[in-house]
């Protein structure tokens, strides 16, 4: 073979490989780079948005395998257009915040251990039962606001259950108040139960 056709089948090869570059990868390389300077970009005619975001999430956005640690975390501030119906307010901005600043969370764990719920409703399997078993929950949340309450179909009925206690003492105090507040047929339940640390 000559060096002509060696030129030849590399640009054949280049031709072909090219297309198939730029329609499958390069699109998504792009998207992430100019997503916000899209944004950013003033428009003649269009409000514009003030958006409040932390830093990292440009870092995110352009770079998907950079890690963020917390302490880089700062709130920067951007001015971006918004489409307008109204002609005559071309000139008129307006200003919300898109994103709340980071703020510290305390992290609990999660753990699902053996333990006690008081039921509090037990029905069929009908629709009616399904409401009244919501009705149950939603009283007992408006009186008992700080604990967990569920209406759940266990087969093969819907059942409304009050706490998640570890102790049987703990369930039973949770007893008397149902049944002082009317629940008459409410019962503890083994059961699995959710507790935060």
């Amino acid at each position: 073979m000559d060096t002509n056709s060696k030129k030849h089948q590399f640009s054949k090869k280049v031709l072909w490989f090219l297309p198939f570059y730029l329609f499958t990868f390069l699109p998504f390389n792009l998207t992430a780079q100019t997503f916000l300077d899209r944004l950013q970009k003033p428009v003649n005619g269009q409000g514009t948005v003030t958006l409040h975001q932390d830093s990292a999430i440009n870092r995110i956005v352009l770079d998907p395998q950079s890690t963020v640690k917390p302490e880089d975390r700062k709130p920067t501030q951007t001015t971006t257009p918004t489409r307008q119906n109204n002609t005559a307010a071309n000139d008129s901005t307006r200003t919300t915040p898109a994103t709340t600043p980071a703020t510290t969370t305390t992290v609990r764990t999660r753990r699902v251990i053996d333990g006690y719920k008081v039921q509090a409703f037990a029905g069929g399997n009908s629709r009616e039962d399904r409401k009244k078993a919501e009705r149950v929950a939603n009283e007992i949340r408006t009186q008992l606001p700080n604990v967990a309450v569920s209406a759940h179909f266990y087969s093969p009925r819907w059942v409304c259950r009050v706490g998640n206690y570890r102790t049987r003492e703990e369930a039973r105090q949770m007893l008397s108040t149902l049944k002082g507040m009317g629940y008459s047929q409410a019962l503890i339940v083994r059961t699995k139960v959710t507790i935060y640390q």
